[in-house]
Formats: C-alpha cells, structure tokens, sequence
C-alpha cells in the first residue's frame, strides 16, 4: 500500500475528531464554512503531506483549518472592500460618459 493510501485510511479513521476539531474552530469565529466544507478543504490542502501517525495528522489538520478559515476571512474582507472592482482612469471614464 503507498503512503499515499496509507494517509487517506489515516484521514478517514480519524474523520470524526477531525470533525470535532473543525467544529471548535468554527465557534471560535464567524466563519461561513460548514464543519464538513472545513475538514474537506483541509484534507485537500494535505493530501500530497507525508503523515507519520496519528497525532501528527491531527496537528496537520489543525493547522491546515486555520489556514483555510484565514484564507477565506481574506478573500470576505478584500470582496468588502472592493476587491471585485475594475480600475478606472478619469481619461477612460470621461470617453465613457454619454456626449
């Protein structure tokens, strides 16, 4: 079996605690994620990780949780603040006015 096997047995076996440790991350802040979407966008961002056991795996996905709630608290914040609007220069906004 590869490691790579080895790990996503590893993973499932564990699914439970890591729905737990998601789920006290989750309360700790306004995050729009559910508990489920968490783990999972966790076990994508550690899928190619060389896991050595259990404990380790759980610390990986503990951090890899945060990352993903820093991550997406980010991009809300940067969508709030304009992070979808197009640049404009006055020269290009004064040809767009109707004459």
């Amino acid at each position: 079996m590869t490691e790579l096997a080895d790990a996503a047995q590893l993973f499932e076996r564990l699914y439970d605690e890591l729905r737990r440790i998601a789920h006290r991350q989750l309360d700790a802040g306004g995050a729009t994620l559910q508990t489920t979407g968490l783990v999972h966008e966790a076990y994508l961002k550690l899928a190619q990780s060389q896991v050595v056991d259990e404990q380790h795996l759980l610390n990986l996905a503990s951090r890899a949780m945060r990352q993903v709630l820093v991550d997406t608290a980010r991009a809300r914040g940067r969508d709030k603040r304009g992070g979808g609007l197009q640049v404009v220069t006055l020269t290009e906004g004064a040809q767009a006015l109707p004459r």
